[in-house]
């Protein structure tokens, strides 16, 4: 009887293994098999539970053990002060791990007695809440002790809180055996699994707003916990068991690469772009990639104006005319000169005169690539543009104030809405040496990587060819007070753009073994699920 039961359970485990789809590749993961929780993975909270949930519980690191494989959250009901009658667990990877996109797995087994408010969540590690959006894998409230809840909360503005959820119900309360949930988080879905099984998917469309509106796609961290009471669980009462423990088995965490298995032997993956290309002609073997620099300037030699341009425009606020007198070519570097004396002819009254830079062409998809040291001049700032017809329609703009130029900004537009305003501390003056800021421009997203390490990421990108720029702006509104006597210089070494393309030997006849041709979808579609579900 003992070994029928072992040839079950290895039965049950090599078809979950095979359920999953071959082009999930682990990116990250906690088994759990020490005996201390991981603090390069994860970090245990002191900290009271949400107060906008009107919940009753402490997080003290205490309530959270390692023991026998499995990560354990211990909710109790000693005090921890008057206005805290429970202490439970909470443990995230804020610190130590985010990611965009993917599939979140977590293997647990819940507390589900009055009360309890067990959760698997993820958070945006740049943006306010719900703006930045929360992805809740898995919800359960002690009062519907066999219902799971998956839902995203979203917004357009800092705490403009909006609701889609779905729920499941098994057949037997979800204390008595471990189960998985997850969910796969593509650009345009989201979609839920309970024990593998798919019972809520949410598009791009099916946000409630009048205006477009895209699922975030800034690095999310991930968040275990059991709140204490609350407006929705309600609050412990005399048949709620203390101690109440919410066991974790794993935790994992995959990426979706189409490029490997998705195109197969019928098409290559552009890495770019993410899609298949090739489809009816790749002879089967490893795609092969190369960098094709289309764009490149080291400014080693003379500045060719059929291709790029020196002054010649003023600021949108006016404060800024940019001259070609105040570009200088020298020594392989570009430097822009910047100075508050009286403006030459044409300069319309503005109150700086300073240098810029822009090629006359635009540019697609690809890696903006900029080499610059900036300024620590007060009332100034170096923008590093990407524009596609006027700035407020698509552009990128990468901004580092001179009064902080340890700080760095991010603003970008699409198709005419302002998509997003973000900032990211920086771990070294950008004044006292060169350093390469690149822009990964693709169809869901702009991604800002400062001297190789991904710093900022927008919620989306628009879709058309943008002109490269680099300006040095004067702005007493914006960015403080200008108090140099002398000029100012922001220094450039070079600018590119480059793109991934697939070697043309790789993309000949099919061979005989080929198999019949087809194209990657970017996300594999759901089945339907066999269990109760409510949307």
């Amino acid at each position: 009887k003992k070994s029928m039961m072992w040839i079950i359970l290895l039965f049950t485990l090599s078809i979950s293994t095979e359920a999953l789809d071959p082009r999930w590749k682990l990116q990250w993961s906690d088994e759990f098999n020490g005996n201390s929780l991981d603090t390069t993975k994860w970090t245990a909270r002191l900290m009271p539970g949400l107060l906008g949930s009107h919940e009753k519980e402490y997080y003290v690191p205490s309530a959270v053990t390692v023991a026998n494989g499995k990560l354990i959250l211990t909710s109790n009901n000693t005090s921890y002060d008057e206005t805290h009658p429970y202490m439970s667990g909470w443990v995230d990877t804020q610190s130590n791990f985010a990611s965009t996109f993917g599939r979140y797995e977590i293997n647990a087994k819940l507390p589900v007695s009055q009360g309890m408010w067990p959760s698997h969540w993820l958070l945006s590690q740049f943006r306010c809440w719900p703006y930045g959006q929360e992805f809740d894998i898995m919800e359960v409230i002690g009062a519907e002790n066999k219902t799971c809840h998956g839902s995203i909360h979203y917004g357009s503005v800092c705490a403009d809180d909006n609701l889609n959820t779905s729920t499941i119900e098994y057949s037997n309360t979800l204390d008595q055996a471990y189960h998985t949930y997850a969910v796969e988080w593509f650009p345009s879905n989201i979609t839920w699994y309970f024990d593998d099984e798919p019972y809520h998917t949410i598009v791009d469309t099916d946000f409630n707003y009048g205006q477009p509106y895209q699922i975030d796609p800034t690095p999310h961290y991930l968040i275990l916990n059991t709140a204490v009471g609350g407006d929705w669980p309600g609050y412990p009462d005399s048949s709620t068991v203390w101690p109440s423990y919410h066991y974790i088995d794993y935790v994992r965490v995959y990426a979706w690469q189409p490029c490997e298995e998705g195109c197969g032997k019928n098409g290559c993956c552009e890495p770019t772009t993410q899609t298949c290309i090739c489809s009816s002609s790749h002879n089967g073997s490893t795609c092969e990639f190369a960098s094709s620099t289309n764009f490149t300037t080291d400014f080693n030699k003379k500045i060719d104006p059929a291709t790029q341009i020196l002054g010649g425009s003023t600021s949108s606020d006016g404060m800024t005319f940019y001259s070609a007198n105040n570009t200088i070519e020298a020594n392989g570097v570009l430097s822009l000169k910047l100075t508050n004396i009286s403006c030459p002819n044409g300069c319309s009254g503005s109150q700086f005169v300073s240098g810029s830079w822009s090629t006359t062409a635009q540019y697609g998809y690809g890696n903006f690539t900029f080499v610059v040291k900036a300024s620590a001049i007060s009332g100034t700032a170096v923008e590093m543009w990407g524009v596609g017809g006027t700035s407020t329609e698509s552009a990128f703009q990468i901004i580092i104030p001179g009064y902080s130029p340890d700080f760095l900004v991010l603003q970008s537009f699409a198709d005419g809405v302002h998509i997003s305003t973000l900032a990211a501390q920086l771990p070294f003056n950008a004044s006292l040496d060169y350093h390469t800021y690149v822009v990964v421009y693709n169809r869901t997203a702009f991604t800002v990587t400062v001297d190789g390490v991904v710093t900022l990421v927008t919620d989306r990108s628009p879709t058309v060819p943008l002109t490269i720029s680099v300006f040095y702006n004067g702005d007493t509104n914006y960015y403080q007070q200008y108090t140099s006597t002398s000029p100012s210089y922001v220094f450039i070494k070079s600018v590119q753009w480059v793109v991934d393309k697939i070697s043309p030997a790789k993309c000949s006849s099919p061979s005989p073994s080929s198999a019949p041709s087809t194209t990657s979808s970017p996300s594999p579609s759901p089945s339907s699920a066999p269990l109760s579900t409510n949307a």
